[in-house]
């Protein structure tokens, strides 16, 4: 009568997330003097977005160089290094 859901174990589905992370799909990578400014809009997105740096460009390994709330991120002196940058932007819980 109160419409809190199903008791009954064989009529739930359970759903394993296993990475809840999700990329943004508009990341711009703006040149800026020596640093790579990074800009995404994300307007119906509230949480965490963390930054991903990575010299492959298929992501098999990375460096997790920053966690913040807002739209944009400055990598300084990134493009002043003999290596290629690759960046991904994800949307995060945490």
């Amino acid at each position: 009568p109160y419409s809190l859901g199903i008791a009954d174990l064989s009529q739930i589905e359970r759903v394993d997330v296993l990475n809840p992370s999700k990329p943004v799909e508009n990341l711009m990578v703006i040149h800026n003097g020596s640093d790579a400014i990074l800009e995404w809009s994300t307007p119906e997105y509230t949480g965490l977005f963390k930054i991903l740096r990575s010299q492959d460009p298929e992501f098999n390994s990375y460096e997790e160089i920053a966690t913040l709330s807002g739209n944009s991120y400055t990598d300084p002196q990134a493009l002043t290094s003999v290596e290629k940058y690759y960046y991904r932007v994800l949307k995060t819980w945490g």
